[in-house]
């Protein structure tokens, strides 16, 4: 899960494809606008912030390059992912963008970006 702030007059949908860049060196084939938003509240700023998720394909024959952010990375399943992600928003998306790919919600229609 790749996550970032958006800069001045930028899209949401860009800054999650700049971070995917900047984060892991990989640039996606595909792109969706996944339907659910996360939220938490931010205490310095007194603000309840509103995070859209996006869903990214990329081609499995290229090789992740963390960038200095990061000590590591890793590929999971599902179950494995449900149990890493901390806010319960993540694990909803994680759901239902596991359902869209593996057809068990068959009538889940994603926006697609085209990039």
């Amino acid at each position: 899960m790749v996550t970032g702030s958006i800069k001045e007059n930028e899209k949401a949908y860009e800054t999650a494809l700049r971070e995917i860049k900047e984060e892991t060196g990989l640039t996606p084939v595909n792109f969706w606008v996944v339907p659910n938003v996360n939220s938490f509240y931010d205490p310095a700023e007194d603000l309840i912030c509103e995070v859209p998720v996006f869903a990214a394909e990329v081609d499995a024959d290229i090789s992740v390059k963390i960038s200095g952010e990061h000590s590591e990375y890793k590929w999971v399943d599902l179950d494995t992912a449900r149990k890493l992600l901390a806010w319960k928003g993540q694990r909803i998306s994680v759901e239902t963008i596991h359902e869209y790919f593996t057809k068990e919600k068959s009538f889940l229609k994603f926006v697609e970006i085209k990039i």
